[in-house]
């Protein structure tokens, strides 16, 4: 029985079937607990998605913005060694995701739209 850490990570719009399975093979050796996100909740707090205590389901989501395209890691409750581990496993396996995120007190109140936006306007700055 693998034990469970406490962490967390929110997967989006994984495409590729063996990207997908060796990312989750890789979160399961670590212990971690794994929630898919369809492109359904895209107008969802990511508090909510996380499973955050005060996050509420969204009844008035905006459901004419196109679903967000891009492949999103979002991670709740990792440690700095932890991180780095996940980060080293993924590389070494050829899993990359370009769009990764912590959970924080601040985006945590975001919609995943917003994060989508936040995180590939770091992404360019960082690759220009």
């Amino acid at each position: 029985m693998i034990k469970t850490t406490g962490e967390q990570v929110l997967l989006y719009g994984i495409k590729d079937i063996e990207k997908e399975r060796k990312i989750k093979s890789i979160l399961i050796r670590m212990g971690v607990k794994i929630r898919n996100i369809s492109t359904d909740l895209c107008g969802e707090k990511v508090g909510y998605l996380a499973g955050i205590k005060g996050f509420e389901q969204t009844s008035d989501i905006d459901n004419t913005r196109l679903p967000v395209e891009e492949e999103m890691l979002i991670m709740r409750g990792f440690t700095g060694p932890r991180l780095d581990t996940l980060l080293k496993e993924m590389r070494k396996a050829n899993a990359r995701v370009d769009l990764k995120a912590i959970i924080t007190e601040h985006n945590q109140q975001w919609n995943l739209f917003e994060l989508y936006e936040e995180l590939k306007k770091e992404h360019e700055s960082m690759n220009s």
